[in-house]
């Protein structure tokens, strides 16, 4: 069951609309859509999330397996996600995680810190002048011993972003990412992981039919109502559907 919730966090870890009355006002309409629930299916069985707010900044993220994801803001920006579930080899005891964020003074994220029992992985952002973005990951054993290093360049195209060191690319649709609206959203998850609150299409090395690809069912406002994975890393494909509900 680790494995479904571990599926959810990542499908979520994972777009606005505008629309005319009766009388042809042409004054858009604010969107202030929230995911309120999902729903992920996958073949190890089916986990329901429920999303809790104050205002359109995100508190929790509650798992119907006794997982728990907490937010901490400092201003508007998302500053530490802590992800607490039960762990695999003892349910009994508590299997906690962190992610820790810093920005520059233009709310861009430059550190990224994920904290594991016995492993710290930290990585830095920098961004150059023609656009691209530059990643170093490094990560560390419990006693700070350094045990991998990796770099890579990202850049972008019309609805896609390129990992050149990686020889992977990610595509994007043009329709509304669920989590949008949320507070902090768009900061936390750039530079690499979501193209201007839109959903992923594909992800994996042009040509070589290995990666993952997605389709959608959307609602009129353009946002998903479902989503259905298809990864075709193993030797089977494997999907991993997600149910979207929205307040």
């Amino acid at each position: 069951m680790k494995k479904v919730f571990a599926m959810a966090a990542i499908a979520l870890f994972m777009m606005t609309s505008c629309s005319e009355d009766d009388t042809s006002s042409t004054t858009p309409v604010e969107d202030n859509t929230l995911v309120k629930k999902t729903i992920t299916t996958t073949e190890s069985g089916q986990v329901t999330a429920t999303y809790s707010y104050e205002g359109t900044k995100l508190k929790n993220i509650t798992f119907d397996n006794n997982a728990i994801i907490e937010y901490t803001y400092t201003g508007n920006l998302i500053t530490r996600i802590k992800t607490t579930q039960d762990d695999f080899f003892d349910p009994s005891e508590d299997y906690i995680t962190e992610m820790l964020y810093e920005y520059d003074t233009n709310n861009r994220k430059i550190k990224e810190t994920f904290v594991l029992p016995n492993e710290r992985r930290i990585t830095i952002y920098g961004y150059l002048e023609n656009g691209s973005i530059t990643r170093s990951l490094s990560m560390y054993n419990s006693n700070g011993d350094l045990t991998y290093q990796k770099s890579d360049t990202v850049s972008y195209s019309e609805n896609a972003i390129n990992f050149i060191d990686l020889n992977s690319v990610h595509t994007y649709d043009t329709k509304n990412h669920p989590l949008k609206n949320i507070t902090g959203w768009k900061e936390v998850t750039s530079p690499v992981n979501y193209l201007n609150g839109h959903n992923r299409l594909t992800s994996g090395t042009p040509g070589s039919g290995i990666g993952l690809s997605y389709t959608y069912t959307y609602n009129e406002n353009n946002y998903p109502t479902m989503s259905i994975e298809t990864d075709t890393f193993g030797t089977e494909p494997k999907t991993t559907t997600v149910q979207y509900f929205y307040e």
